[in-house]
């Protein structure tokens, strides 16, 4: 399972999940030869409240659709509380970053769920960047509204990698007043730097350092 980071999408795992599945394709054939990347988003704390796309954004409903064979890779789309039945890479970053990382961990936790109930795999391996990271610890450590994570040798997760995530928090968010407005990441839809990451938010709140939230991730 994939997790963004802020002011992102799910869609910006592509390239990475592409070289992944290339890699495991080549050592492990009979294992992964569904190469597709899913997307999954959590409208609620349940497995059942999780819905399923496949890689062009087309929701994939149960029992009027076929589910996929064999699926192995997963990008959470983390809730647009203003659109939130929305196809995740149509979410306004600005608008999830006004759901906590406490409720981004219960998000993940769901995902999890589901991606559980879909394959039969007890287990999933979660590779996060940036605030994904913080995301995905607060599932881990227990720190949502939920609080669904089984922790030590019970724990679905089997093992958690983070790319750049801001631990400790992050001073340099008032330094994006600095970027040129012309500066934009090319994803679907594409994502204006600054005005996303200029923009005061419940995340950009938490991310400072000595937040509440970092302090309970940190305990």
């Amino acid at each position: 399972l994939f997790a963004h980071g802020i002011c992102d999408h799910p869609s910006s795992w592509s390239q990475v999940q592409l070289a992944i599945a290339a890699y495991l394709q080549t050592h492990y054939p009979a294992l992964y030869q569904n190469a597709n990347l899913y997307q999954v988003q959590a409208n609620g704390a349940l497995a059942s409240d999780v819905s399923l796309y496949d890689s062009g954004g087309t929701e994939i409903i149960p029992g009027f659709d076929p589910l996929p064979t064999n699926p192995k890779y997963f990008a959470i789309g983390f809730i647009d509380p203003v659109c939130p039945y929305c196809p995740p890479n149509s979410h306004d970053p600005i608008n999830v970053m006004n759901y906590s990382i406490a409720e981004k961990g219960d998000e993940i936790g769901a995902a999890i769920a589901a991606i559980k109930q879909l394959t039969g795999a007890p287990k999933v391996i979660v590779i996060a960047h940036s605030m994904g990271g913080l995301d995905a610890r607060s599932y881990l450590e227990n720190l949502g509204v939920v609080n669904s994570h089984t922790s030590r040798q019970d724990s679905d997760v089997v093992a958690l990698t983070t790319i750049d995530a801001p631990h400790s928090g992050s001073p340099f968010a008032s330094l994006f007043q600095f970027v040129p407005n012309d500066i934009v990441v090319p994803t679907v839809p594409p994502i204006e730097l600054k005005h996303c990451f200029a923009e005061t938010s419940l995340n950009m709140d938490e991310l400072a350092p000595g937040s509440p939230t970092l302090d309970n991730l940190n305990y």
